[in-house]
């Protein structure tokens, strides 16, 4: 349990996507999903993301993500918290897997909150199996009174591209946090119908988007709903959380909430900043931003975010940088 502890405190449960986009071999512009295979996306999502499954003590549990930390995923089921091994440098599982059992709350989960566990299960001596897209863990777990149990967890790519995200609702406000993905999508969709009441998005905590694919169609469904956004005090969006806020019609943010924006990479090599600005790989990400700002601010702001950091850091706005651009309108 101690190295799990380790992990939440020294900060590596900071996503990577958080700094770096994806990278492309190509001079083609940035993958956009199209409008019409949406439903298709998402509809294949959902059929991989019903197989994310952790099975121990007789009963199988639903798995979705936390966060990722600098040696594994940590994912959520009924029963609580599970750390599933994994490498990210050799891009492959590994032999550990523990479990957490207890009440956990998902948006301040820290090195305290791990002692509130009634129950803790662990093995660094797990089997790994791989079959098509699916990664298979199985083997003996042990808990802290020396008894044994089976554990198989089954895992895919769309534990990843869904994201952590979650959204609460409380009048006509709905609270934005985790990392964006497919999940967001859907809850956003979700949302809409059954909460009609809801004319504000707010985005309290959010470091990024795991799947910018489908972050910007998430972006044109709140704008095409006709709902604000809104940065809470104390709250923050990084990254693709800025590509969401953007897609608000009113805009706000706190005096003390955070905005943090950065370049991409890459591009035969060359991040965002080092490619012309007439280069195709810009252009959906215009696209998206001159559909929310308008023509002249949103490509001035894209083009903006470029230079402000580079890929592996992010640059923090100004308010008054934030009114330059458009980010805000109030």
């Amino acid at each position: 349990m101690s190295k799990f502890k380790n992990w939440l405190a020294s900060g590596c449960c900071i996503l990577s996507s958080v700094f770096i986009a994806p990278s492309f071999a190509s001079d083609e512009a940035l993958p956009l999903l199209p409008s019409d295979q949406v439903p298709k996306y998402i509809a294949d999502f959902k059929a991989q993301h019903s197989q994310l499954s952790l099975t121990y003590q007789g009963a199988r549990y639903h798995l979705q993500l936390v966060t990722i930390v600098d040696d594994g995923l940590v994912v959520s089921f009924d029963k609580g918290l599970a750390l599933l091994g994994f490498d990210f440098n050799e891009q492959q599982p590994t032999s550990q897997l523990s479990i957490f059992e207890g009440k956990f709350n998902l948006n301040e989960l820290s090195e305290d909150s791990l002692e509130a566990a009634t129950q803790v299960w662990e093995s660094d001596d797990i089997s790994i199996r791989e079959r098509d897209d699916q990664i298979f863990y199985q083997g003996m777990i042990e808990n802290e009174q020396g008894v044994t149990t089976q554990v198989k967890a089954s895992i895919n790519e769309s534990l990843i591209s869904g994201g952590s995200s979650r959204i609460s609702v409380s009048g006509n406000k709905a609270t934005l946090t985790g990392e964006l993905g497919s999940l967001t999508y859907i809850q956003i969709k979700e949302l809409l119908t059954k909460y009609p009441q809801v004319d504000t998005l707010v985005i309290a905590a959010v470091n990024g988007s795991l799947n910018d694919e489908i972050n910007v169609h998430t972006g044109y469904l709140v704008r095409k709903a006709g709902l604000n956004t809104e940065i809470p005090e104390s709250g923050y969006a990084y990254s693709g959380g800025v590509d969401l806020l953007l897609s608000g019609v009113k805009r706000s943010v706190a005096n003390n909430a955070e905005v943090g924006v950065h370049s991409w990479c890459c591009v035969q090599d060359k991040t965002a900043a080092e490619l012309p600005k007439s280069h195709p790989a810009h252009q959906s990400l215009v696209d998206y931003s001159q559909t929310m700002l308008g023509k002249n601010k949103g490509k001035a702001f894209y083009f903006y975010t470029l230079e402000a950091a580079p890929f592996d850091d992010v640059h923090l706005m100004t308010s008054e940088e934030m009114a330059t651009y458009g980010v805000t309108t109030q």
